[in-house]
């Protein structure tokens, strides 16, 4: 293999090995029920609107009347029961912010309704206020441990009852907001789960399904997300009968919902300039150029992001990409073969200058390994603070340069997660490999099979077999 020219590319692209996915393929329905009611209308539904409602329950119609007088004083809205049962009633009906509770009733006293609604869940914040004949301590007792928040005795005095009624519908108040809060919250977290739910399904389907190889040019991916939904993406474009573009990008500012529609936008706008512009460097300014001036970075949308473009030429046996200042490669010679690793950290959105773009080139020959790495492989630290390292890289590809690209990416995977233990990525880590086995036949993946099987029948080639490979299975599941 000769390299005639360093290359890196971009940092921080995610592709995903296929394998690994968590999501099933059913699961790539993009349909997500969000809540009926939105987060204000369910949260303030706990705050009722109006004046406080009072329920007053005696079995004396004259005490009723009387407490009615006291509270008509102050703006409430007062509701009365004449019985035990008919207390409960109310209570499951009109859902008061304070009952006014007489202790001593002949069905049902109302110690004992005092301890039914503490024990139920939906009624045992509402304020009890026991009111009774008896002046005993005893009797004072039995009202706290019944679960009264306060207890009078009667005659009732006018100014003590309105007092320690305002006193408890504020304290109710207060727990009513704050119960108001918490629903907020769960309400907004279960839209923001529906949202990542339905960005990681959308997500889903802008990937390939798997990895094309063509020619003896063997190709496998693997993605580790950072987080719950990726900044990063990957495409495969077919641009001519021996030539496959491949794109890597990575994004930032932009999560959830959001990050996936500039994800979905700027795939397209890759793949509309791909296959008219015959060169790399032309592709991927051109492309850049839409992405900047449509304002998809910086600016409004407040995204930033690098994009990293190659073309393999399967005929030529070559990579060629556009080099970037920050580009690198190490080239490892192998017992039989070379081994090459790529770091990618790329061109940032709205920074290419046409005129200073400059394309570099590796050739490869039979047996032959070209690892891509993004900055989140090398720059991986373990608990102890210490990075992976690109010289651990370089050991595994020594010590399986002859696995295939498939078993590399998770030999890489395996001594990565090892050495990360439990340690949180900080950023996504993707891995592509590149494995040349000499001519073979060619493979295409399922997003793929279409595009090309039309640029076949454009250059009025149909001697050419293509299939699909499931990478989940390891085997052919389509063949054309």
């Amino acid at each position: 293999m000769s390299v005639e020219t360093e290359i890196y590319s971009m940092a921080g692209f995610a592709i995903d090995d296929l394998k690994d996915v968590t999501l099933q393929p059913e699961v790539c329905d993009a349909t997500v029920n969000m809540p009926a009611q939105t987060v204000p209308e369910k949260a303030d539904a706990l705050l009722k609107p109006g004046v406080p409602k009072i329920l007053v329950v005696d079995d004396e119609p004259v005490n009723v009347e009387l407490l009615e007088a006291h509270l008509s004083v102050a703006d409430y809205e007062v509701v009365t029961a004449y019985c035990g049962e008919e207390a409960l009633e109310k209570i499951e009906s009109e859902k008061p912010d304070l009952i006014l509770l007489d202790a001593m009733m002949p069905d049902l006293n109302g110690f004992d309704i005092s301890r039914m609604l503490k024990e139920n869940e939906e009624t045992m914040f509402i304020p009890i206020v026991m009111i009774t004949a008896l002046s005993e301590l005893e009797d004072k007792l039995r009202s706290i441990e019944s679960g009264a928040d306060e207890f009078l005795t009667k005659p009732v005095n006018s100014l003590e009852l309105t007092t320690r009624v305002k006193s408890l519908l504020r304290v109710k108040r207060r727990h009513d907001e704050a119960e108001a809060k918490a629903a907020r919250i769960k309400v907004e977290k279960e839209i923001v789960k529906q949202e990542l739910e339905m960005a990681q399904r959308i997500q889903c389907t802008l990937l390939p399904d798997v990895c094309p190889t063509m020619d003896g040019l063997e190709l496998a991916a693997l993605t580790l997300p950072a987080g719950d939904v990726r900044t990063n993406f990957y495409d495969f474009i077919p641009v001519s009968r021996d030539k496959l573009g491949l794109v890597v990008a990575h994004f930032s500012g932009g999560s959830g919902v959001p990050g996936v529609l500039f994800m979905a936008l700027s795939r397209a706008l890759v793949r509309a300039n791909a296959g008219s512009n015959p060169t790399v460097s032309d592709a991927i300014y051109q492309a850049n150029d839409l992405i900047t001036n449509n304002k998809l970075i910086h600016g409004e949308s407040g995204i930033s992001g690098s994009l990293f473009y190659a073309l393999i030429d399967f005929k030529e046996r070559n990579i060629t990409y556009v080099k970037d200042e920050t580009s690198e490669s190490i080239v490892v010679d192998g017992a039989a073969n070379d081994l090459v690793l790529l770091g990618a950290n790329g061109t940032q959105f709205g920074a290419l200058n046409a005129s200073a773009t400059e394309e570099s080139c590796i050739t490869l020959s039979t047996g032959d390994t070209v690892v891509l790495c993004t900055s989140g492989v090398v720059n991986a630290v373990n608990g102890a603070g210490e990075e992976f390292g690109r010289h651990r890289m370089v050991r595994i590809m020594e010590n399986n340069q002859d696995s295939s690209a498939h078993d590399l990416i998770q030999k890489i995977k395996e001594k990565l997660l090892l050495f990360v233990d439990h340690t949180p990525m900080c950023e996504d880590t993707t891995l592509i490999a590149l494995k040349d086995n000499g001519a073979g036949e060619i493979l295409l993946d399922a997003k793929g099979v279409s595009d090309y099987v039309a640029l076949l029948n454009k250059h009025n080639n149909s001697s050419h077999q293509v299939a699909v490979r499931n990478i989940r299975d390891k085997g052919i599941t389509s063949r054309i």
